[in-house]
């Protein structure tokens, strides 16, 4: 990972923070394929393992996982309007996605179907595709013949440069199993990035989105805010 500060060893463009270094990497193997994920995890770690987090001088600003060749159709399946009002999306807005992955038409239901099924952040969370507990019968299934592709932005707050490696654990099963899960990332702002609402604008406020239309009855199962 470059450092943040004095230069910026081989820093790649398009970074959402202007100390960030921005990655897209796909990857040739280690995860699982014909398999039903139960859990997933998404993290960034040293080489020896540990954690790389803000007291060591790295943040996480996101990393996410992209399933490429999916040929159960999530891809294109959505439960909920991902463009309020049917906004277009913004130029660039999703300009690191990789080769392959179809950005849908604008005001379509289907826009959050390409943001991924893993992630992570500096809060480190789970992606659940069953309940916690294991008891709902569903899951995300990987079909055969799949790729990964991993993109995200780490920033290093050491004026030397560290490695960092993309940790990604996950909680499976081999097959098909249960109902097939999608994962639904929303943005406050929408899709075109200007269509919130700042509350109280002086101190501590809040951001409110506009309206978005549930097209479709679902079971939520995991929620992270």
């Amino acid at each position: 990972m470059a450092s943040s500060g004095g230069h910026s060893h081989g820093k790649a463009g398009g970074a959402m923070d202007p100390n960030g270094t921005p990655f897209n990497q796909p990857t040739t193997g280690g995860y699982c394929t014909d398999c039903t994920v139960l859990a997933a995890a998404m993290d960034i770690v040293f080489e020896n393992g540990t954690r790389a987090d803000i007291a060591s001088g790295v943040y996480l600003h996101h990393v996410i996982g992209i399933v490429t060749g999916n040929s159960t159709g999530k891809q294109t399946k959505g439960w909920v309007q991902a463009c309020p009002l049917g906004e277009k999306l913004a130029q660039g807005a999703l300009s690191n996605l990789p080769a392959g992955v179809t950005i849908p038409k604008a005001g379509s239901s289907s826009a959050q179907a390409i943001g991924g099924f893993a992630g992570g952040a500096v809060d480190a969370f789970v992606d659940y595709f069953t309940d916690k507990y294991g008891k709902a019968d569903a899951g995300y299934f990987i079909p055969g013949n799949s790729n990964l592709f991993m993109s995200g932005e780490v920033i290093n707050y050491l004026p030397e440069a560290q490695k960092v490696y993309i940790r990604l654990d996950l909680e499976y099963v081999n097959g098909k199993l249960g109902v097939d899960s999608i994962k639904s990332p929303l943005n406050v702002e929408g899709c075109d990035f200007n269509h919130s609402k700042l509350r109280n604008a002086t101190g501590k406020g809040t951001v409110e989105s506009d309206d978005m239309l549930i097209t479709e009855d679902v079971q939520v199962i995991c929620m992270r805010k």
